[in-house]
């Protein structure tokens, strides 16, 4: 794993079930939010068995997981700010 920190981070597979994955994690400020991107490089392995794989199950199975991924942070920290207002409100 390489970081530049609180500006990104990338991990790589070093052994695995890709011939290749580089995920790349971004972070920036927008409006006094916190935005988070996140770039995927990968390569399948077994050539041709291996583009059909990605054809058939693998792209969804990868977008679903980001997917939820996107959720769960969502949910995750739309709740926090939610309870740092709602505690910010009850102190004040």
């Amino acid at each position: 794993m390489t970081a530049l920190l609180g500006v990104s981070f990338v991990d790589s597979q070093v052994k695995g079930p890709y011939k290749s994955w580089v995920h790349s994690h971004f972070f920036s400020e927008s409006s006094g939010d916190t935005v988070m991107r996140d770039e995927v490089a990968y390569e399948m392995p077994f050539s041709f068995i291996g583009r059909i794989a990605h054809f058939l199950f693998i792209k969804r199975t990868l977008n679903n997981i980001f997917d939820y991924r996107h959720r769960a942070i969502e949910e995750i920290f739309n709740a926090s700010a939610a309870d740092a207002i709602k505690a910010h409100s009850e102190v004040a």
